[in-house]
């Protein structure tokens, strides 16, 4: 179902923030359609059924926290995943090939963004969305989890490819930087070559060619 994803950048990019939330979601959405023949069946299976997140919590629940920064987190967090369920809503019941109407029901979309929300890799990195089988089980709890990336071919964490990447730019900024002032510099020494020039052919003098050798 490829085409689902290159048909639609504006939802799946990798520029979009949510886009491999979205790429994630929606496969994940196509793969439990598939019931049994899915590949990934017995991974959905171990998956809780009553999985929980803020936004799922009733208001009375919330206003028992007395915490108006919590609430406000919560309805923000409805509303975002709102905005996404409809937005793969429109685009997902173009392709009726892929997805059935219960595939994609707000019911099943909810189960699936909370899981995703609570168990997915690198939700805090831009473009990496990760749901690792089984890897993702100690990944829910309320203790500090550290991992990274392993870049296949360069053998980096993606730590360090960001680090290699923070210095490159640091080192394009100050080689640009030299540019400039090197460039002001010529320009400051052609413009007093100029003057002087200017001022010696007001005052009748020869001027002399400037060579390589004068720079």
């Amino acid at each position: 179902m490829q085409e689902v994803f290159f048909d639609n950048p504006d939802l799946f990019g990798k520029h979009v923030g949510d886009g491999e939330d979205n790429v994630l979601n929606t496969f994940i959405m196509f793969e439990l359609g598939k019931g049994e023949k899915s590949f990934w069946k017995p991974m959905f299976d171990v998956w809780p059924k009553d999985t929980d997140i803020l936004f799922n919590w009733d208001q009375s629940d919330i206003e028992w926290l007395q915490d108006t920064t919590l609430e406000g987190d919560a309805n923000k967090q409805y509303q975002d995943f709102l905005n996404s369920w409809e937005k793969l809503y429109r685009c997902l019941t173009k392709y009726p090939q892929y997805f059935s109407e219960d595939s994609i029901s707000l019911y099943r979309y909810r189960w699936i963004y909370m899981l995703t929300t609570n168990r997915c890799f690198g939700s805090n990195w831009p473009s990496i969305c990760a749901m690792i089988p089984y890897a993702e089980l100690i990944n829910h709890e309320n203790v500090d989890v550290m991992y990274d990336y392993l870049h296949p071919e360069t053998g980096l964490t993606l730590t360090q490819r960001r680090e290699n990447r923070k210095v490159q730019d640091r080192e394009t900024r100050l080689y640009q930087q030299l540019k400039q002032k090197l460039f002001l510099e010529d320009l400051h020494r052609e413009l007093a070559k100029m003057e002087q020039d200017l001022r010696a052919k007001m005052r009748g003098e020869e001027i002399k060619e400037t060579t390589p050798e004068d720079l």
